[in-house]
């Protein structure tokens, strides 16, 4: 289990980023994208667990855990909660 310290959302993307041959290929840096809150901070006491949430997506670090690859973003980085 990874739990984020300070101010870190944990995400569990909607879609990977796009690779090519190993390289990550650059977005236009105002792009945003949704995910689902895997774990917070403590000082991310506005998210939940759960959460489906739009993120900048150009201040992101990526992680592998049991095979997943997930994002770590401040909560700065979050836009909003998509009540869908």
């Amino acid at each position: 289990m990874i739990i984020p310290l300070h101010d870190y959302v944990l995400i569990k993307p909607d879609k990977a980023p796009e690779k090519l041959g190993g390289i990550i290929i650059a977005r236009h840096q105002q792009e945003t994208e949704s995910g689902v809150v895997v774990a917070t901070g403590p000082q991310a006491e506005q998210l939940a667990k759960g959460d489906r949430i739009m993120y900048k997506d150009f201040n992101v670090l990526t992680v592998k855990h049991n095979n997943k690859e997930l994002f770590f973003v401040h909560l700065d980085d979050v836009i909003c909660i998509d009540e869908k």
